[in-house]
């Protein structure tokens, strides 16, 4: 047999020599086993069990040789598997070879890509620009469109919260006048007046609620200073004053009779347009804003900072409808009781219908008391 690993003789004798001396396999190992008849010697293993006395030396050096033999078929094996390794690590080196090549190709593509985009450019000049502007543009109006239809809930959920509100309002209004609760109507007629607010409910308070989600998100404020954008936000949204003042102004006089006991909506509005024109809409206009800034200021950080805090706490993300309401009512009670002055002076100055030009008023500080 040719193997790749081949033992010498002597060697061979003296390794059975010495295993026979420590009694291992036996003795004789060092002689040549007989031949049996029909072939040479096997030099696979015998099974011990079959091996009889006087064939302990052929035991011996059939083992080795086997053991030898096994030896170099593992060799062999390793040898061949040491040339498949350099076969899979030549191919590697060829596909990443391969890959290289890839790579340059697009890069010497991209690079003739963005030179003809270059002159291109260069060619189109200002009509370029002007598609790249018109992009822009559309982008935007997308943007603020997507704001926009916040108009319709939040127009939805102010007329919502009016109409419910409406007889607690209607005797707050009372209480503040100065004519005193009783003289005002007491608790008598607590729906007069809103028809006025079934008609201006809704747009001021779309007007407002799209405004403040189109300036928050504009703002660049966030982290620590997102209560200042909110605080921002809510006072450029107090724009909708344009739309709520003469909604106030009729709804006002209405609840405490000023324009007449049984007179409606439709005719309060009629006799202030006859009397003092589209200025007449528009009384206490600036003591609105000063209620309203601060109120909103107060509220929408406020109900922000609570949303936020029991997201946290729930680990949830958005709140349920009565989670965020329960934190819309604490914010809005707490803004309320602290600007409580500055809404009852918007309500006398609302129901003085002298004319400051041709008559003496009190002051701002005056109507408090």
């Amino acid at each position: 047999m040719d193997l790749p690993y081949q033992v010498p003789g002597q060697i061979l004798d003296a390794l059975g020599e010495s295993m026979a001396m420590q009694g291992v396999f036996g003795t004789n190992f060092g002689h040549p086993a007989p031949v049996p008849q029909g072939g040479p010697a096997s030099t696979s293993a015998l099974p011990v069990s079959d091996v009889k006395a006087g064939d302990t030396g052929k035991l011996s050096k059939t083992m080795v040789l086997s053991l030898i033999e096994g030896l170099n078929r593992h060799i062999i094996e390793l040898e061949n598997l040491d040339g498949t390794c350099e076969c899979f690590e030549q191919r590697l080196r060829e596909l990443d070879g391969s890959v290289q090549q890839h790579i340059a190709v697009a890069v010497k593509s991209f690079e003739r890509a963005q030179v003809a985009k270059d002159v291109d450019s260069a060619d189109e000049g200002s009509s370029s620009d002007s598609d790249g502007d018109m992009d822009l543009v559309g982008a935007s109006l997308e943007a603020y469109s997507d704001r926009a239809l916040l108009a319709v809930p939040g127009g939805l959920a102010g007329t919502a919260v009016d109409l419910l509100f409406f007889p607690i309002d209607t005797v707050k209004t009372r209480l503040q006048s100065a004519q005193g609760f009783i003289n005002a109507g007491g608790f008598r007629g607590i729906y007069k007046g809103v028809g006025s607010v079934v008609v201006g409910s809704a747009p001021g308070a779309a007007a407002f609620f799209s405004t403040y989600e189109a300036m928050k998100h504009s703002i660049p404020l966030h982290g620590q200073l997102a209560p200042v954008n909110h605080m921002l936000s809510a006072s450029v949204a107090e724009a909708a004053c344009l739309i709520r003042v003469p909604t106030e102004v009729i709804k006002t006089g209405t609840q405490t009779s000023m324009y007449g006991a049984s007179a409606s909506s439709f005719k309060a509005a009629t006799l202030v347009l006859e009397h003092d024109g589209i200025r007449g809409f528009y009384r206490g206009f600036w003591t609105t804003i000063m209620r309203e800034i601060p109120f909103t200021s107060l509220q929408f950080p406020l109900y922000e900072f609570l949303k936020h805090r029991l997201s946290i706490y729930l680990d949830r993300k958005p709140l349920y409808a009565h989670e965020a309401a329960v934190c819309g009512s604490i914010a809005g009670g707490t803004a309320a009781a602290l600007t409580t002055p500055l809404d009852v002076l918007k309500t006398r100055v609302m129901l003085d219908l002298r004319d400051p030009s041709k008559q003496q008023v009190p002051s701002l500080l005056m109507r408090v008391r």
